[in-house]
Parts: C-alpha cells; sequence; structure tokens
C-alpha cells in the first residue's frame, strides 16, 4: 500500500520499508531493513485500528518486548502507530516465505509425531509463561499467522508472536482457530487459548486443517493454514458454533491425541482444560517415544535461528557477533538477574529446570535416550542426521543429573543404569503383575481414614488386595520417623504427607519413582492429573519424575465477616472477590477503614510466616521459582531479595507496623502481635470477633465453623499486587515405599486416591480433594461444605504458588522465618540479602 513505504519511526529507532512478500489473514508482511543494513520483517495488521487502541496496541507491545529474550517467542525488534500500527520483527529468511504463503504449518507437520508433540507442548509452555507479565493473561490471537517452527542450538522450537495485537482491528476475521465465544465477542481468557491450540494440535498431529478437508501445505495460504477450501465467513462461523468434530479427523489423528483435542475444542470453555498447561502435558503424552535416529526434523532445518546478526542478503554474519558462542549465556545472565527464562523443559536437559512443564517423564524421562528433545541434544546434531547444525559448546544432558541420587527402590532395581532409571521407555519397564496381598497405609489422625478399605474397594481395587491403616506415625516428627522406618525395613507400603514433608522425603530417597511405572500399570492414569502448583512439588527436583500422587489441597484463603464490610461492600462485591480479590492496597485501606491494627490477623510466626511472604512477593511478579511454580533445585534462581522481594517486605510492614515504605499506599490493619501467631492462634481471634478477617487455610475455616454460620462469611483469594494475587496450597500427597514387597498392588491402591469413592473420605478432613484435575469433577463432592466456594477455589488454583522443595527452606523453615521477620519489620535490604545468600548457600 501507498502510505505503507519509505521509513518508518519507531521506538527504537528508523527502518526502512522494502518490497511486500505477502499477505495473510491477520497480517501484510514487508522486508525491511535497520539504520545499520540488518533486514528484518515488518508487519502490519489486516484490517483497521481504531485511534482508541492505539494505546493498547503500544501496551500489548511492550508487554511482547519484555519477553521476547525467550527461544520461543519471536523477537520484536520495533513497533510503531505511524502511519497505522506495525511491527518489526526478527528476519528469517524461510520463515518469511512460510509468512507469504500462509503455510507456517508446513514445517511442523512434516516432523515426526514426536517433534510434533514437543512443539504444541512448547506453545502451551509459551503462553503460560507469558501469562505471568504484563496487562493480560492470554493470547487470543493464536493462529499460524503468528507461529513459525525452527531449528535453532537447543533442538525444534515453535516460536511465538503477535501476542494479540491482531485482535484489536475491527471485525477481526473467522479463521478455523476461532473460538466460539469470540463469534459472539463473549468473554474470552485462557480457556480462549486452550480451544486455539486445541484447533492447532488438530492441525499438526492430522495435517488437515479443522473445518476442512484440505491437507495442510497443499494449498495458497488463503487462510493462513495453505488449506484452498476455507468456507466463507457465515458457513465457518456456523460450523465453529456446532463444534469441532474431531472423529471426522479420522485416523491421521492419533488415539491418544484424540481425548485432549477433544477437550480442547469443547464449545463450552467451563468444559475445557482451565490453562494450556494441562494440554500442553496431554499432548506430550500422545507423542510416542521414537529412537534418535528416527528423527524427521529435517523439514525444520532451514529454518535456523540466526545466532549472530543477519547481513543485507539474509545471511548470518559469524564474524560479527561472538556474544552468542555460549548458548547458555542467555540462561545463566537471567539466572544472575533472577529472572526465569520461561523455557525450562527445553533448557537442554537441565534437570533442574525441568519441573516446571509438568510433563509426565514415563513419556519423555530424565536421561531416557528414546527420543525426546533433551536425547537429541545429548547426543548431538549427529543423531539427527542431516541438519548440520553446531550442537558443539552447549551443556550436555547429564550435567546436573549425574551427580543426583536415585532413590533406594532405583537402587534395587536390576536395569538401573544411572539416570534414567528413575524413568523409562517403551522397552524400559516390565508390566507389573497384580497378585494380591496386604497393603499399609501410614497416616496422620487415623480416624479420618477409617473407611479406606472400604472406599478403595468400591473404587475397584482387586479383591485380591487388602488394605490396613498404620496410625503409628502420629507425632510432629512423623517424616523422620517414616525415613527410620524405610531405612530399617518396618514401614508401611504408602505413606501419607503433606507439602512440607514431601520434599524431605523425596530428597531422602525414600519414595519410589512413579513415572517409571506408569506404562507397566494403571497408576500412570492419574499421574500429571493436578493443577500446576501440586504437580510440581509431586516430582523430583532433580530429574522431573513423579515420585508423589497429589489427591487432596486447602488453599489458603481470606475469610472476612461480611456484617463488619457492609458499609462499604455489597453482596456483588463479596462475590466478585472471589475471583478478583482487591489490591493490598485497596485492602488495607478498606480494612483499616473498618478496624485498625488488628482488623486482619493471620500468623506471622517464624515458622508460618514464609508462606504469606511467598505470596506477596509472586504477586509482585517474583519469587523463589518467579511467580509460577517452576523447577525446585537448589540451584534455581532466588529473587527474594531484589526490588520484588523489597517490596513485598515493605507491604507486610506497612500492614503491621504502619508508614509508607512500600510503593503502595498500604493502610496498617494488623498489629505485631502477628509476628507472634502461630497457626492456631489468627482463628481463635477471628472466632471470638476481636478480627474483621483472617488468613487461614479453607479446610480449618471449614472445619470450625458451623455450617449455619458460613452464610455471614465470605473467602477470597489473598490480595492481589501488581502481577496479580497468587496464593498458597497447602497439599496432601501419597508416597510408595521404594522397598515394599508388594508394589504392583501398592500402586493399585494409590490409584484409587484419586478416585471418586475416596472423595468423600477427604472432604471429611475438610480438604479439597483433586480429581483428574479438577476438585469438583464428580457428584460424590459436589454437595462438599467447599462447594460453595467453586470460584475462589477454582482460581486459587490457577494461580497457585509454592513455597521452595529446597532443604534450606524446609528443614530450616525457623532461619528463615527469622530472616523474613528482620526483613519486614527492620532493614529490609539487608535481611533479605542475607536470606538469599542462606537459600543459595543451604547454610
Amino acid at each position: 500500500m501507498a502510505a505503507f513505504e519509505g521509513s518508518l519511526e519507531g521506538e527504537h529507532g528508523e527502518w526502512s520499508v522494502g518490497d511486500r512478500v505477502g499477505s495473510s489473514a491477520r497480517w501484510r508482511t514487508y522486508r525491511g531493513t535497520g539504520e545499520g543494513g540488518a533486514p528484518v520483517a515488518i508487519r502490519t495488521l489486516v484490517g483497521e485500528v481504531p485511534d482508541d487502541r492505539l494505546d493498547r496496541f503500544d501496551s500489548l507491545a511492550r508487554q511482547w518486548a519484555a519477553v521476547d529474550e525467550r527461544r520461543t517467542v519471536r523477537a520484536l525488534r520495533d513497533w510503531g502507530t505511524d502511519p497505522e500500527p506495525w511491527v518489526a520483527v526478527e528476519y528469517v529468511p524461510d520463515e518469511l516465505a512460510a509468512w507469504a504463503t500462509g503455510n507456517t504449518l508446513a514445517a511442523a507437520v512434516a516432523c515426526d509425531r514426536r517433534t510434533r508433540g514437543e512443539l504444541l507442548s512448547d506453545v502451551c509452555e509459551t503462553l503460560r509463561t507469558y501469562a505471568r507479565y504484563g496487562s493480560t493473561p492470554s493470547h487470543l490471537t493464536i493462529h499460524p499467522d503468528c507461529l513459525s517452527f525452527r531449528m535453532d542450538s537447543e533442538g525444534p522450537v515453535p516460536v511465538v508472536g503477535d501476542w494479540g495485537l491482531s485482535g484489536l482491528v475491527v471485525d477481526p476475521p473467522v479463521t478455523p482457530f476461532t473460538a466460539p465465544e469470540q463469534l459472539d465477542d463473549d468473554h474470552a481468557g485462557r480457556r480462549t487459548d486452550v480451544y486455539r491450540v486445541g484447533v492447532l494440535a488438530a492441525a499438526v498431529l492430522s495435517g488437515t486443517v479443522p473445518f476442512s478437508s484440505e491437507r495442510i501445505a497443499a494449498g495458497d495460504g488463503s487462510d493462513g493454514t495453505g488449506a484452498t477450501d476455507r468456507p466463507d465467513r457465515n458457513t465457518l462461523a456456523s460450523a465453529i458454533r456446532d463444534g469441532l468434530d474431531v472423529d471426522a479427523l479420522g485416523d491421521s489423528l492419533p488415539d491418544d491425541a484424540i481425548r485432549p483435542v477433544r477437550r480442547a475444542t469443547d464449545r463450552d470453555p467451563e468444559a475445557r482444560y482451565a490453562t494450556t498447561y494441562p494440554l500442553g502435558r496431554d499432548l506430550l503424552d500422545a507423542a510416542p517415544l521414537i529412537d534418535v535416529g528416527d528423527r524427521e526434523a529435517d523439514a525444520l532445518a532451514p529454518t535456523v535461528a540466526p545466532s549472530a546478526p543477519v547481513a543485507a542478503d539474509g545471511t548470518t554474519d559469524e564474524a560479527a557477533d561472538t556474544t552468542n558462542d555460549d548458548p547458555n549465556a542467555e540462561r545463566e545472565a537471567d539466572e544472575e538477574s533472577g529472572n526465569d527464562t520461561g523455557d525450562a523443559r527445553n533448557d537442554t536437559g537441565d534437570a533442574g529446570s525441568e519441573t516446571s512443564d509438568g510433563s509426565d517423564d514415563s513419556k519423555q524421562g530424565a536421561g531416557d535416550a528414546g527420543g525426546s528433545r533433551r536425547s537429541v541434544l545429548a547426543y548431538g546434531a549427529a543423531a539427527i542426521g542431516g541438519i548440520g547444525l553446531a550442537y558443539g559448546g552447549f551443556r550436555a544432558f547429564n550435567d546436573g543429573l549425574g551427580t543426583s541420587e536415585p532413590s533406594a527402590g532405583a537402587l534395587a532395581s536390576d536395569d538401573n543404569e544411572g539416570p534414567d532409571a528413575e524413568t523409562h521407555g517403551e522397552d524400559g519397564d516390565p508390566s507389573l503383575e497384580v497378585t494380591g496381598g496386604t497393603v499399609s497405609v501410614g497416616v496422620q489422625l487415623g480416624g479420618t481414614y477409617e473407611g479406606l478399605p472400604e472406599a478403595t474397594a468400591d473404587a475397584g481395587l482387586p479383591e485380591s488386595i487388602d488394605v490396613v491403616i498404620d496410625d503409628r506415625f502420629e507425632a510432629q516428627d512423623r517424616v523422620d520417623q517414616y525415613i527410620a522406618a524405610v531405612e530399617s525395613g518396618h514401614a508401611p507400603d504408602l505413606f501419607v504427607v503433606n507439602s512440607s514433608g514431601l520434599g524431605r522425603l523425596v530428597r531422602a530417597g525414600v519414595t519410589e519413582p512413579l513415572s517409571r511405572h506408569a506404562d507397566g500399570h494403571s497408576i500412570g492414569d492419574v499421574l500429571g492429573e493436578s493443577f500446576p502448583a501440586l504437580e510440581t512439588r509431586s516430582r523430583h527436583p532433580e530429574t522431573g519424575a513423579v515420585h508423589a500422587v497429589p489427591y487432596a489441597f486447602a488453599p489458603e484463603t481470606i475469610v472476612y465477616r461480611k456484617d463488619a464490610f457492609s458499609g462499604v461492600a455489597d453482596e456483588s462485591t463479596f462475590e466478585a472477590w472471589m475471583t478478583d480479590p482487591p489490591t493490598w492496597s485497596e485492602w488495607s485501606s478498606t480494612v483499616a477503614t473498618l478496624r485498625r491494627d488488628q482488623g486482619f490477623v493471620w500468623s506471622g510466626q517464624q515458622f508460618q510466616i514464609p508462606r504469606i511472604f511467598s505470596e506477596v512477593l509472586a504477586s509482585f511478579g517474583g519469587g523463589y521459582y518467579e511467580v509460577d511454580p517452576g523447577p525446585a533445585a537448589d540451584t534455581d534462581p532466588v529473587t527474594v531479595a531484589d526490588d520484588r522481594g523489597i517490596e513485598a517486605a515493605n507491604v507486610l510492614h506497612d500492614l503491621v507496623i504502619g508508614g509508607d515504605t512500600a510503593d503502595a499506599d498500604i493502610e496498617r490493619a494488623s498489629s505485631e502481635q502477628v509476628f507472634d501467631y502461630g497457626f492456631i492462634e489468627p482463628q481463635r481471634v477471628f472466632e471470638n470477633r476481636d478480627a474483621i478477617a483472617v488468613r487461614v487455610p479453607l479446610s480449618f475455616f471449614i472445619g470450625r465453623v458451623p455450617e449455619s454460620e458460613r452464610g455471614g462469611l465470605g473467602v477470597m483469594p489473598t490480595p492481589a499486587g501488581t502481577a496479580g494475587s497468587y496464593t498458597s496450597v497447602y497439599g496432601q500427597y501419597l508416597v510408595v515405599n521404594p522397598n515394599t514387597d508388594v508394589l504392583a498392588e501398592a500402586l493399585s491402591v494409590a490409584e484409587t486416591f484419586r478416585s471418586p469413592a475416596v472423595a468423600p473420605l477427604i472432604v471429611e478432613r475438610g480438604f479439597v480433594p483433586t480429581l483428574n484435575g479438577d476438585p469438583f469433577s464428580v457428584e460424590a463432592v459436589a454437595n462438599a461444605p467447599s462447594a460453595e466456594y467453586r470460584p475462589a477455589i477454582e482460581y486459587i488454583t490457577e494461580h497457585a504458588v509454592l513455597e521452595p522443595s529446597t532443604s534450606a527452606w524446609t528443614e530450616s523453615r525457623e532461619t528463615v522465618g527469622a530472616l523474613l521477620q528482620d526483613a519486614i519489620a527492620g532493614d529490609q535490604v539487608s535481611a533479605l540479602e542475607e536470606l538469599e545468600a542462606f537459600l543459595r548457600d543451604g547454610e
């Protein structure tokens, strides 16, 4: 177009617009050059962006720029809105050609199924990471127009761009990837991303464009995918409203992918996955392991991302830049600044960074030479064959794994051969035959589990298996007791443990790695079926193998008296707070208006304060794992001493002591008494009506407040900081004794803990049962005491943050708590720096 010629003035410099190379459903693409002559791709939107949305365009572009150092996010060189909204992005010649033809999916479809599964999983993980930044948690426009698939120094990788910019045009185009709710301008959010990725998965895995019969890579790109028979807008919209007929894709869609694609593309957003995280995990599980030599990733070979500046002719000038000689330099720089790269699962097999993706390592396990991407990286470029990439110089896969100690069960295994003994390939684990026997379950407060034998039988446990309760482990040092019992050979076959105790058991090597049995036993049906926070903690902090079954949790909540707030809020406000809690500033101001100093009570005792500090820190975008729960190794980034940690300490300081140390306007709404309150005291103060709000586990609140009084109480997640609201959860887990004589039977009993039959026992204890990743998936708990707080609980499961499971944090909790108290009441900077050093060194 004539108005889009010549030069453009952006935020970071001047760019020359060259010839137009093509147009697709959402973007027109031009060649361009920067001031130094380096080529870029300049893209402008198809359609009109109203003037009142230009500020939003700028905001979204800045948000994109904030995350574009990640290998799965397209590098954004610059952007502007004159003469119309445009972006300048990194130039990769073959990707430019794919954009011009609208056939960006062809390169992915040409890969083997394993690689396709990994690429789709990476798209999901990228969307999940992006949600932690900026002003929007959703992409909403995921589409082939914004994707590329390429090879880089770490292997096959998807690259995502756009990040919602194309959704700003008036009357955006309807494509096969448009979600039903977007047709009617209904609320779109993370479940919209789930739908769009589900359709993308159907296309990539089947090689057929949904709502079309055309094979990908066969057409002219008229709809951005290469299909030639895209129906007109009205016909396509009608088909989308009718729903994607997954069965119509026929044999082209792998059997294991049918269930996740069908769930992701359900017309009802509430029936879909809550986020892309579990979808990515299931898509990866649906991709078969293959031998490294059978990789078919050659289609991505021409699209190698440049590791040095691109010359004007589109070639890479290796001599011009040596800063990227070490492909780990970016990650190391991020670790120095306390930033998670957001692509832990792609990080050349770094086991310490593995757990954030939640993928089931029984399928793509650490150290498994059966065809996972990390195996490709470990074996080098020659293993792929014909690609010719230089893999030399980056960290080998076994770095970080070779020093990890296998569990007792792994040491006893005949096929133990190092790190991959904790997982297995297609032939690595023989089937486990259930012959019968007695399985003992070590519990705390055994009376609440009196019905467990009957419940496991109702869950379909074979009659040949007897279940008995072992209630020897009642003392506070029950974790130590269990470790000693395993070592002496007198431990129960299964053991119930909470979040804080689980890390110690795993590190002590007294838990059987469950994921190594996933293909040989039905236990695999319940592994990896929980939400991210619980799932992360269930994995080994070094290898990523699943070591526990998460079956229940108790979210930390704020409970308040509605009558006390009646002058400043009404029932509609209380309902809104369940999923959109006020900010810390709003909350403290409101509470202080009604009751200063002791209006809001919580436990700031040394043993308890790490949990609330983790929540507040996460709400400002920080945390030991960043905002999102990530890997649990001691070598991961520690960000408690940066600006976000200081702000978290200042918020709690002003809340308790008063003042104006926090950037936000925090009113004093608690008193210094909270530093002496343990687990029980806040609840008692609240019950005595000496406070109008209390931070307490939901299970504890439900267990102590009579049902007749609950109607007058409101429940909400933790207040929000600049990064949103993040709340900790107190998880319940089941581990298997690695020395059990009835392993197959113990695994069968463990599986029943995730069943509707056992769920009522969990409800009786005040916990929320986790079933297939949804705490309310069966009628057995529909009328549970917690059911009326379902919106808040579901919000918390999607915004849960974990404390670190490292030895420094869990085994020296008093020291951590003392340093946090010093940071809140005293010198924030020095105390947090001391805490950071303690967490790094464990001393």
